[in-house]
């Protein structure tokens, strides 16, 4: 008996019959998101908590750069499920680009030579496109 499995469906083959299984697209989303845990639900709370610590810990300058936090959630997310599903191109890697531009340019002022970065963006995707062919 052979078992593979192609676009949500399982497939058994017996030499006589075959028997196909299809399962229920909303419950295998619903274990998909049970299984997260605490700190995929709760994130974006952290992320403004350490958003007002930044801003009580270094005044000013913790208010007006602290926002970056923020730019964490969706590569958390998106980090998390393209680890789950194997498949990195959903990893939200326009956003990691702009983060790290934005951080070297606020913290070492290299705002120049750094928008090179954005050019990595469909680099990115062409590598993770060529991995999936392969």
């Amino acid at each position: 008996m052979a078992l593979y499995e192609k676009d949500n469906y399982e497939f058994a083959k017996n030499s006589e019959t075959e028997i196909i299984h299809m399962e229920n697209q909303k419950d295998k989303k619903n274990k998909f998101y049970e299984k997260g845990g605490w700190l995929f639900t709760s994130y974006p709370v952290i992320m403004v908590f350490l958003y007002v610590v930044l801003g009580a810990c270094f005044g000013n300058a913790g208010w007006i750069t602290g926002w970056l936090v923020f730019l964490t959630i969706p590569l958390f997310y998106t980090g998390v499920i393209a680890v789950k599903k194997k498949k990195p191109i959903i990893f939200c890697y326009p956003v990691l680009a702009t983060m790290i531009y934005l951080m070297l340019g606020f913290f070492a002022g290299l705002w120049h030579p750094m928008w090179i970065i954005f050019l990595t963006i469909p680099i990115f995707y062409c590598v993770c496109a060529a991995i999936k062919k392969n």
